[in-house]
């Protein structure tokens, strides 16, 4: 399992809160969940767009 840190906007940031605690809950590992699934969708999107 690897670990990324990096800065955003406080206004992205806030708003990723508040919509990944309304889909995963307000336990530990809502945030990182939450993250994984937006990288996945990026990441899909930029290999379509590739190919």
């Amino acid at each position: 399992m690897g670990e990324i840190r990096g800065v955003i906007a406080n206004k992205a940031e806030v708003k990723f809160r508040r919509l990944a605690m309304r889909k995963f809950g307000y336990g530990k590992g809502s945030l990182s969940k939450a993250l994984e699934e937006a990288l996945l969708i990026w990441i899909e999107t930029c290999e379509a767009e590739s190919s």
